[in-house]
Parts: structure tokens; C-alpha cells; sequence
């Protein structure tokens, strides 16, 4: 199995099993996953404020928002260009645990 098909499978996973806990918080009550398919997005924000899931922006994310939105296309490609070029190293955890060793 390749790394993208792995990918793939574990977020699968993962939304399968965030559906299950929308499922069981939606306001307290017992629903089916057509119940929340009814549901508009918005109302599903509010139920997940609501049960504690999620939490509204801070105002420095709005900041940043906004800044982000006041770069020219050009600027916020090159910015995503630099993201997408990062390659992956090891988690903060693993050089905590090496450090202490």
C-alpha cells in the first residue's frame, strides 16, 4: 500500500469516526447520520460550539484573515509555494524525548 492510499485509508478512518461523535453530541439527543445530513453548516457550527468542540476565531486569527486577504494573488501563491516546499521532520515530541535522554 503506497503512502497516499495510507493517507487516504487513515482519514477515512477519521472521518468515520467524527461522524460517530457528531452522531452522539448533536444537542444531547440520539440522531441518525440523515438527521445530519439535514443539518446546514452553519447549524452544525453551533452544535459543535455549543457541546464545546470548537471555538469561535480569536481576534488575532481574524487579524491574520484579514492581512492574508490583502495580499495580492501572486504573494499568498509564493507564501503557499514556500508551505508546500517545507519538508517534514522529526515531531517536537521526539526531540524532547532525545534531549532528555
Amino acid at each position: 500500500m503506497n503512502t497516499i492510499e495510507r493517507e487516504i485509508r487513515e482519514i477515512k478512518i477519521r472521518l468515520d469516526q467524527l461522524e460517530l461523535l457528531v452522531e452522539r453530541s448533536v444537542l444531547g439527543k440520539k440522531t441518525t447520520k440523515d438527521d445530519l445530513r439535514k443539518m446546514t453548516d452553519e447549524e452544525i457550527v453551533a452544535w459543535l460550539k455549543e457541546a464545546g468542540h470548537i471555538v469561535s476565531p480569536s481576534p488575532l486569527a481574524f487579524e491574520q484573515r484579514e492581512r492574508w486577504r490583502t495580499l495580492s494573488r501572486q504573494e499568498r501563491e509564493a507564501i503557499q509555494s514556500e508551505l508546500n516546499a517545507l519538508s517534514e521532520g522529526p515531531m517536537v515530541s521526539d526531540i524532547v524525548i532525545k534531549e532528555r535522554r
